[in-house]
């Protein structure tokens, strides 16, 4: 190696030694961010691409990516369950509205259409 090179190794070395990896559990658990600027996906394609992949939770932000969102843990998945639990309970003893769970997809009105972590939707908003 040129004697140049050298301190530039041992910065980048250095510097590596301070950065945090993800580890292979959490890098699986990470989302999958799809550019599609230039792409046009209608509400009625993307409505489409979710029934036939059933099996993958996805999402399209405001700005039209798609996301491919990981599976939640076992952790979340019982966290969850019991706040969409909690939830219909109440609702069912107020009578306020409709409760949603974690995978069904709302269109905001910001744009975008993406899931929430649990949902209850008041009348006066529900079409």
């Amino acid at each position: 190696m040129p004697l140049w090179l050298k301190p530039h190794v041992a910065f980048f070395l250095s510097a590596l030694k301070s950065v945090s990896f993800p580890s292979y559990r959490e890098f699986l658990m990470m989302p999958v961010i799809l550019s599609l600027d230039t792409v046009e996906l209608t509400d009625e394609q993307f409505w489409r691409l979710c029934e036939q992949n059933r099996d993958l939770q996805l999402e399209r932000s405001a700005k039209g990516d798609l996301i491919v969102m990981p599976p939640v843990g076992g952790t979340s998945g019982n966290r969850e369950a019991g706040l969409i639990s909690l939830l219909w309970l109440w609702n069912q003893q107020t009578g306020l509205g409709k409760v949603f769970s974690s995978s069904t997809i709302f269109k905001l009105p910001g744009g975008g259409d993406e899931p929430r972590l649990t949902a209850i939707a008041l009348p006066m908003r529900l079409g």
